[in-house]
């Protein structure tokens, strides 16, 4: 007798801006993967870690992440902070489990986890960004109707230094509808991982 087929899928996203890292389809999954809507915030919180523990351990290494190169005029080769990998803490993750919906799983990095808990497709990054030695800002091209959180992770091309994670939000129905992040920056080149809630995430490279 052949085995049942999947019919869940899991979602990895990352906590602060939604955007879905990783996917699992699911055949056996345990009653606490999925939600009765009779949990506390305490149960849902240690459903969702015993989840991760499972799934992704300590961390999850994001290889090949999509992205858009911007500005208009991007460089001849590709940033190779993509293929060399993310490590994101689980700490920093969250999960979701869902009816198995092919053309969702298949292209689950499109996606982010919206605020009803389902799965919807990124908008193409068209905001601005700008870094210098003391600060990063991000900026949309008009106000958003809800606050949106930010995440920036900031990679020394060389290599000699930590990537450096900033996380920030842009106010609702504000005029610019802006974030500034503090940094300090010492002079040389650098990639931007830029990642807004309910878009597709954006790699900038600039020299300091």
């Amino acid at each position: 007798m052949s085995e049942k087929p999947p019919d869940k899928m899991t979602f990895v996203y990352l906590k602060n801006t939604r955007q879905v890292l990783a996917a699992a389809t699911r055949q056996a999954v345990p009653t606490t993967a999925v939600k009765t809507g009779s949990e506390t915030d305490e149960q849902l919180a240690a459903n969702a870690a015993n989840e991760l523990k499972v799934l992704v351990g300590d961390e999850l290494l994001v290889r090949n992440l999509l992205f858009k190169l911007f500005p208009l005029n991007p460089p001849s080769s590709q940033p190779n902070l993509i293929p060399a990998g993310i490590r994101l803490p689980a700490s920093e993750l969250a999960v979701i489990t869902l009816d198995l919906k092919p053309p969702e799983f298949k292209d689950s990095r499109k996606y982010f986890i919206d605020d009803d808990k389902k799965p919807k497709l990124s908008a193409d990054p068209d905001f601005d960004f700008n870094a210098g030695a003391t600060e990063v800002s991000v900026k949309l091209q008009a106000p958003t109707p809800q606050a949106l959180n930010v995440t920036v992770w900031i990679f020394r091309d060389d290599r000699t230094k930590l990537p450096i994670l900033l996380e920030s939000s842009i106010p609702k129905d504000v005029e610019p509808a802006k974030c500034v992040m503090p940094v300090g920056l010492a002079t040389g080149a650098y990639q931007f991982l830029v990642l807004v809630q309910g878009y597709q995430p954006a790699v900038h490279e600039q020299k300091i």
